[in-house]
């Protein structure tokens, strides 16, 4: 079974660039670009999230949603 990763970036650019490499590791690339709520994240079940610090156009930082999934 592959390793699910949840890639949450802003940027297109790094964000492909991120899909490419972990899609070629042989990685299940689950990838957003806007910010999603801690109960979505949990549904997704992800054994890595990299997850960007400034989210544009998300009230919430990436601080503050890697808080709320270590309070959860």
């Amino acid at each position: 079974m592959k390793k699910r990763i949840l890639i949450i970036e802003d940027d297109p650019d790094i964000l492909d660039i991120l899909e490419i490499i972990f899609y070629e590791e042989g990685f299940e690339v689950i990838s957003n670009k806007v910010g999603i709520s801690v109960n979505q994240i949990q549904y997704i079940h992800p054994d890595m999230i990299l997850l960007d610090v400034r989210i544009a156009g998300y009230d919430k930082t990436g601080e503050d949603i890697c808080m709320e999934l270590k309070k959860s």
